[in-house]
């Protein structure tokens, strides 16, 4: 039999959990429709109430679970509720992966078709269906711009661009990186800890361009001068003899 003290506690404690689910739900309203939820946002908060909370939102129809833990709150239009796009939940759920592949690729133009996927790279995989993850470590890139590590990773990969030859897309991040005025140095910085490759083609893309004497040095003291990188390029690299580059 329950005595008043144990009812007390009860009537607290759905108190407690009542005044918990309005704080997560005011907080995703006032944010407004279009944004992901998880456990992160609502730190000061017990984990097991906003998980428990968030999931009986979803089951009330108001958000929509996108995986395990992660929630959307969706915009209401004339087509239908929004869904977010793979970019927006790799930025919640991988804050610190790099879009590469294919998504590189595309925004580089060296290729016209959109991507159906979103690939990153990053320190740790990802489960959702709409996102390819390549695990590797990144921690050298710390600080880089993202146009910055689409260069490297399509340099990487040079080779394996659909529909563009090695000529071509060696041409056109030339041209990018002009058109844009990135600089040299802080590629070659970052290439540093790539594969021999990349190091190669941006110490000869340096020297067509432009980038210092000692960022040269260090790139080219990093590269074994018996190795030969047979990548089928031709006359879009000026200087690439001198990096050992066919």
């Amino acid at each position: 039999m329950l005595n008043w003290h144990s009812i007390s506690s009860m009537k607290e404690l759905n108190s407690k959990a009542h005044s918990v689910a309005k704080t997560i739900k005011d907080k995703i309203f006032s944010k407004g429709p279009d944004r992901l939820w998880n456990l992160s946002d609502f730190p000061d908060l017990s984990p097991q109430a906003v998980t428990k909370t968030l999931y009986r939102l979803y089951k009330e129809g108001l958000l929509i679970r996108i995986n395990k833990g992660l929630y959307y709150y969706p915009k209401k239009t004339a087509l239908g509720s929004t869904y977010p796009t793979p970019e927006m939940i790799s930025k919640k759920i991988l804050p610190k992966g790099y879009t590469s592949d294919y998504v590189a690729f595309y925004n580089l133009g060296l290729i016209n078709q959109v991507p159906s996927k979103y690939s990153l790279i990053s320190e740790k995989r990802t489960s959702i269906d709409s996102i390819k993850t390549t695990r590797r470590n990144i921690s050298h890139l710390k600080g880089a711009l993202e146009q910055e590590i689409w260069i490297l990773n399509a340099l990487m990969k040079i080779n394996k661009i659909p529909g563009c030859s090695p000529d071509t897309a060696i041409n056109k991040i030339k041209h990018y990186i002009k058109k844009n005025k990135m600089s040299c140095d802080r590629l070659a910085k970052y290439a540093l800890k790539e594969s021999p490759r990349v190091r190669a083609l941006i110490g000869a893309i340096g020297d067509e361009i432009g980038f210092s004497t000692k960022i040269r040095d260090r790139l080219k003291k990093s590269l074994n001068p018996l190795t030969t990188f047979k990548l089928g390029i031709n006359d879009m690299l000026k200087y690439g003899k001198g990096w050992n580059i066919d």
